[in-house]
């Protein structure tokens, strides 16, 4: 009976460690919006964050065309669009990191363009 009191006592500690770890562990996933402007048949989420080497964008897209490469932007308040990096579409949900030079906190409008240079998704950056 002590063995299984022991054993019943570890286990509830355990259980206790594990959620406190949880609780505690910090989510580095940043908070995620869908695109306010979408092509046809393309859906899309992103989500910013600044880093030492200017700003970091998760992008969340399915519908983009798998045979076409993609370019997704940032733009500050006067005009000026930073390459965030290029990517391919696929039908599916995809999910890719990429990263811009233009510090968060100037990026107003994020957007993605075909290779046609036509807007594919488009967003203004809530604050």
């Amino acid at each position: 009976r002590r063995r299984l009191v022991a054993l019943a006592a570890c286990a509830a500690a355990l259980i206790l460690v594990l959620a406190g770890a949880l609780l505690l562990r910090e989510d580095d996933t940043p908070t995620m919006h869908e695109f306010a402007v979408r092509a046809e048949g393309v859906e899309g989420w992103f989500g910013i964050e600044g880093s030492d080497q200017g700003t970091e964008v998760r992008l969340e897209h399915r519908g983009l065309d798998p045979s076409q490469m993609y370019w997704l932007w940032l733009t500050d308040a006067s005009g000026t669009r930073v390459s965030a990096g290029t990517f391919f579409g696929t039908g599916e949900r995809a999910t890719v990191t990429l990263h811009s030079a233009m510090p968060e906190d100037d990026a107003v409008r994020i957007w993605v363009t075909d290779e046609g240079d036509d807007v594919v998704l488009d967003a203004r950056i809530p604050r």
